[in-house]
């Protein structure tokens, strides 16, 4: 029996049964490109693409960096998480130089409303998030609803060349996990 796999180009919209730019086999999706967007988040231009359904592999770029996103939700659900990821020098407060990779809840449905401020979440997702930083001082955050911070179940370098965390089974719903890269070197 032959198996063969497939690249596609295209949208992915689930709901009108748009399969998307990706990587296929038989038997599942490998990795799919999503939509993309942009969006201001703290006076800095964001790359965000949303999470479609309830498990999923996203990838989003921004210059050179790239994130990647493994997820899976506990239930369906009414919030609205995204992917997003910046390189470059952020301009408040002086100027200095970061790359982020961040799985962020939404205010509300639309991604517009995505980057303000929220403080519950509901949502319980299991997730790997890396990047290929070229900053080599990273801070990983896991931030629970209500303010809760929350530990990470791995993190650390891949072969020298990604950074990655995962988290398994938290106890209360997701807000931000975020992977902030500081470039020192680049700074102004």
């Amino acid at each position: 029996r032959l198996l063969l796999a497939s690249l596609a180009a295209n949208l992915h919209h689930p709901i009108l049964r748009m399969t998307g730019s990706g990587i296929y086999s038989p038997s599942k999706s490998v990795y799919y490109h999503n939509e993309e967007n942009e969006a201001k988040f703290m006076s800095d231009n964001y790359t965000i693409t949303p999470l479609t359904e309830l498990m999923g592999n996203l990838q989003v770029c921004y210059k050179s960096l790239c994130c990647y996103l493994t997820y899976e939700l506990a239930a369906a659900h009414k919030e609205q998480y995204a992917l997003v990821v910046f390189d470059g020098p952020h301009k408040v407060k002086g100027k200095y130089y970061i790359q982020v990779c961040a799985l962020i809840k939404c205010a509300g449905p639309g991604l517009d409303t995505c980057g303000v401020a929220v403080r519950e979440a509901t949502s319980i997702i299991d997730f790997k998030l890396w990047g290929n930083f070229s900053a080599k001082h990273i801070f990983p955050e896991i931030l629970a609803s209500k303010m809760t911070l929350d530990l990470p179940d791995s993190i650390g370098w891949e072969n020298n060349t990604t950074y990655h965390m995962s988290k398994k089974g938290m106890t209360s719903g997701l807000i931000t996990a975020g992977l902030y890269g500081r470039w020192y070197e680049k700074d102004r």
